[in-house]
């Protein structure tokens, strides 16, 4: 067979400006790493807290793939069910004060098999048009109607709502906490009222959210549960390991029967192996860390603030920001990988987003800033913004 076809569609993709190309780094500590022999500060990982070479994290590891084995060698609906595993659901239910939880190899995982569970053909699935491609492709797996509404806005939700003439199923809105390209935050509240008008229930992605929103960095779920004590049964919450929490795999806690359900119709936890120990052993003690370690949310906060005083012009973000992601649009593809490039021979790696990642004229350099970055290495990275900008 010709493989001219794939040549083609390669260099179609090229000349978009869209071709991707990995890095094969090393990674001395969280906040720095080492491409082709040359040391880099980090404003590309999602390692919020900066816990990803936590020492206490890499033991727990350690200590759990000696006890249980590098991998967890069947489903857990088979073998693959740990002691270890049914802990780390245990103490994600009391960290987020939730009657159950479920944990699966991957957050993508998480989001494909709790929407196909929980959703049938014949309900209505009310998506924000920036969620996540799991969540995206969790709702089509569904196979229900799926209405799309403009970012964040409210009034088009519930317009649309109020349009859907079909009423033989359930209504879902489905919703990052925290949309990872923009950095920006769902109105939960207001959200939860207008589900509660419609009877509808809300599927929440906290998985940028997880570590650093809340009180205690429970996520966005934990400052609407303070005033709402029965929102369990309004919301499930999902999340991930693989970002502030250092480690990887999906999660879901909320309300117990809900979990059941999961844990008996959900195709991606039932015929996948389950989470490796060593992952499942970082987690949990990712998990104790934050709870007795406040200092470093605190310190994630100071970054972001501190960061935000002196961000370069023409870039501007609003005062209410308040996560670690700060994008800087540039809108066109090339000049945004020019851009990236420019940084990461500055010393800095900042990747370039493009789309299908995000809509076509917002490509972006994607800044994720950490807990540990100094006043000075920040004081430095915004010069060496300022300069990349002014070069192109």
């Amino acid at each position: 067979m010709s493989m001219d076809w794939v040549r083609e569609e390669l260099d179609l993709i090229a000349q978009s400006g869209l071709i991707r190309k990995r890095k094969a780094l090393h990674r001395p500590n969280s906040g720095t790493l080492n491409y082709r022999g040359i040391d880099i500060i980090d404003f590309g990982s999602n390692d919020y807290l900066g816990l990803g070479k936590h020492p206490r994290i890499i033991a727990a590891a350690c200590s759990a793939i000696k006890k249980y084995g590098a991998g967890s060698s069947a489903s857990p609906l088979v073998t693959g069910y740990f002691h270890l595993h049914k802990s780390l659901e245990k103490a994600l239910s009391n960290w987020t004060s939730t009657e159950d939880a479920i944990v699966f190899p991957s957050g993508f995982q998480a989001n494909h098999g709790i929407l196909s569970a929980l959703v049938k053909p014949k309900d209505h699935i009310f998506c924000d048009e920036l969620n996540h491609a799991s969540l995206i492709d969790g709702c089509r797996q569904s196979r229900a109607k799926i209405t799309n509404y403009r970012h964040n806005d409210l009034d088009c939700l519930e317009s649309r709502i109020l349009r859907s003439t079909d009423n033989r199923g359930r209504k879902w809105i489905v919703t990052d906490s925290v949309f990872s390209m923009d950095g920006d935050i769902c109105k939960l509240d207001s959200l939860a009222e207008l589900a509660k008008r419609h009877n509808a229930f809300i599927i929440l992605d906290e998985a940028h959210a997880t570590g650093v929103l809340g009180p205690t960095g429970k996520g966005l779920s934990e400052e609407f549960a303070i005033n709402n004590p029965d929102w369990q049964n309004l919301i499930l919450k999902i999340g991930t390991f693989s970002k502030a929490l250092a480690s990887q795999g999906g999660f879901a806690c909320g309300n117990k029967q809900i979990i059941q359900l999961i844990k008996n119709k959900a195709r991606s936890y039932m015929f996948s192996t389950s989470l490796n120990p060593g992952s499942a052993g970082a987690a949990l003690e990712a998990i104790r860390i934050l709870k007795s370690e406040p200092e470093i949310r605190i310190g994630l906060n100071k970054v972001i603030l501190t960061f935000l005083k002196k961000i370069p012009a023409p870039f501007r973000v609003s005062p209410d920001h308040r996560t670690p992601i700060i994008p800087l649009i540039l809108k066109d593809a090339k000049l945004t990988m020019r851009a990236s490039r420019k940084l990461l021979d500055l010393g800095y790696l900042v990747p370039g987003i493009r789309p299908p990642s995000v809509p076509y004229g917002t490509s972006r350099l994607r800044i994720s800033l950490k807990n540990g970055l100094t006043e000075k290495v920040l004081n430095n990275f915004n010069q060496a913004l300022a300069e990349t900008i002014s070069d192109l």
